[in-house]
């Protein structure tokens, strides 16, 4: 089970939203990388950032916003048990 707090970085891919998953990983926390067309550029950072998860989704589309809810509480709490 990980103590770690946890941020979701909108636009986390690229530009300011890696710079703040990269600082906020620094500071401790673990990082939800959420993209929406960045798929290279994510999977690039994800690999720099311990325990980051990536989360695809367009957040103008409401059923997208709905899902990255869901997958991002189904990763989390299974993180716990671990």
């Amino acid at each position: 089970m990980s103590d770690l707090p946890v941020a979701l970085v909108t636009g986390g891919a690229t530009g300011i939203g890696a710079a703040c998953a990269r600082r906020l990983a620094a500071e401790g926390f673990r990082i939800g990388l959420h993209y929406r067309s960045s798929a290279e550029k994510a999977s690039k950072l994800l690999g720099e950032l311990p325990d980051a998860f990536g989360l695809q989704a367009d957040l103008t589309a409401s059923e997208e916003v709905d899902a990255l809810i869901t997958v991002s509480y189904t990763h989390l709490r299974a993180h716990e048990t671990e």
